[in-house]
């Protein structure tokens, strides 16, 4: 086999994986999953599972970072219709919300694994946040401009930080799930209005 080809059969192997531990920790849970479970829904062994993923624990966050990838794409394609601001962020987390809804456990696990879990863990949730962040400035960028003394990229640091709290004080409990994105859309709005001009 070719090393393109063993790529792309590695690459479609993950895939596997990563669609099999989505489907399973949707519909059972992150608690009630097992890696075996997945690895026999993917059609690959323990050792392929793990050579790829690591843990139990650093698939959730793959499949969780695929989730919030999901709604990053989706608050482009609303910009790109002309929704507000506020409306296209709290897209973003639409995918997790939807998945803390049905399983808590799930986004509190999430959550637990990308703040006190290894640091490969860390780093990854770092990474995505640093893509977060990125894809809120260019939104920002698209219809409002700074105030003077501000700069895009730090109303994207609070709008992130906003963002973030909201998916752990759900998680958290007692706030319930389908006020996350309302609650997301007001406070990005208000924070906004203060920061930012629109576009002349």
């Amino acid at each position: 086999m070719t090393p393109d080809r063993r790529e792309l059969a590695k690459a479609e192997r993950w895939a596997r994986i990563l669609s099999a531990a989505t489907e399973l920790f949707a519909e059972h849970g992150y608690d009630a999953v097992t890696t075996r479970e997945v690895a026999q829904a993917a059609g690959v062994g323990m050792g392929t599972l793990f050579r790829h993923a690591g843990s139990k624990p650093a698939l959730l966050v793959h499949v969780m970072n695929d989730r919030l990838d999901e709604g990053l794409r989706r608050a482009v394609a609303l910009v790109d219709h002309g929704a507000s601001t506020g409306l296209a962020i709290a897209a973003i987390v639409e995918p997790l919300v939807a998945e803390g809804a049905t399983h808590p456990q799930n986004l509190r696990a999430y959550q637990r694994e990308t703040l006190f879990g290894p640091p490969d863990l860390r780093l990854l949730a770092v990474e995505h946040l640093t893509v977060l962040e990125a894809t809120l400035a260019d939104l920002l960028s698209a219809h409002a401009r700074p105030r003077p003394g501000v700069d895009t990229a730090e109303v994207a640091h609070l709008v992130s930080a906003v963002v973030t709290m909201e998916l752990i004080r759900a998680a958290a409990g007692p706030a319930e799930f389908d006020q996350v994105g309302p609650r997301i859309e007001r406070a990005v709005e208000l924070l906004l209005t203060g920061l930012l001009e629109a576009q002349s």
